[in-house]
């Protein structure tokens, strides 16, 4: 299954994303903290999503296969993966790339592991592998997300300079 998606990568996150440790630590010692944490992480992806001129609005069930390139080997796997997938899906659905992150639109999560000492990052693919469905249909058009007229709208803006911040 995971040979199936050969694509150049979509989507560039920079940066090494919290462990699901370091979010519980934070988690544990103000919530209001861990909160902006995970509220920071979700945008910073969402404008990556924006900013990327490869990457369009999903209209089908997708595959979705992360490589998450770390400065080293110190943390699992597990650890590495579990905070910043779910930052990466909701950034996703903000952005407006996805309906979702259930399950009627997201058919499967791959994670590969490397090590990039000087450019820790995670590189997103995305692989539709299922029905399209129509523009203004589906739970785009009922507010979930952004349509794909306001997600090419927002990259226009944000790549014309016409006032909106990227974080």
């Amino acid at each position: 299954m995971g040979s199936e998606i050969v694509a150049e990568p979509m989507l560039t996150i920079p940066g090494k994303f919290p462990s699901v440790n370091e979010y519980i630590r934070v988690e544990r010692g103000n919530r209001y903290a861990a909160n902006r944490l995970k509220w920071d992480w979700t945008h910073r992806v969402a404008a990556a999503a924006w900013q990327a001129t490869t990457l369009e609005a999903v209209q089908g069930r997708v595959r979705i296969r992360c490589t998450w390139y770390c400065r080293d080997r110190r943390t699992d796997p597990d650890g590495v993966a579990g905070f910043g997938i779910k930052a990466i899906l909701d950034g996703l659905v903000m952005a407006g790339v996805l309906a979702s992150d259930g399950w009627k639109q997201v058919a499967g999560i791959e994670h590969r592991f490397e090590v990039d000492r000087e450019n820790p990052r995670v590189e997103v693919e995305l692989k539709e592998v299922g029905e399209r469905r129509e523009e203004g249909s589906g739970p785009m058009s009922r507010g979930k997300g952004h349509s794909i007229r306001q997600f090419r709208k927002t990259r226009h803006m944000l790549t014309s300079g016409s006032g909106c911040a990227i974080i």
